[in-house]
């Protein structure tokens, strides 16, 4: 299993209800793409929200669609994206480990 994690701040002036709805047209259009299992956002206290993306391969979520291309547009008029991290569970990153010859 592997998470996508993006951390994306708000910009200022931009409305509160507006970004969180930009958010989450972005999670509910990766969630359509093929191989995710889910994705969701969570505030971090007030102006950055956190968007985790659940599935097999994160070949998922850097996949693209139209309605990923317009959410990812929104979400970034609203905010601006200020890190990602993919995560790998430790069963596939042993096996990565393994299949490198170690």
């Amino acid at each position: 299993m592997q998470y996508g994690v993006w951390r994306v701040e708000r910009r200022d002036g931009a409305d509160r209800d507006a970004f969180a709805g930009a958010a989450l047209a972005y999670c509910r259009a990766v969630r359509h793409l093929e191989g995710v299992d889910d994705c969701r956002f969570y505030w971090k206290p007030v102006d950055e929200v956190v968007i985790i993306a659940q599935g097999a391969s994160a070949d998922a979520w850097n996949s693209s669609s139209a309605e990923l291309a317009g959410a990812t547009f929104d979400l970034y008029d609203h905010g601006k994206a200020i890190g990602y991290e993919q995560w790998i569970d430790a069963k596939s990153g042993e096996e990565i480990y393994r299949s490198a010859g170690r």
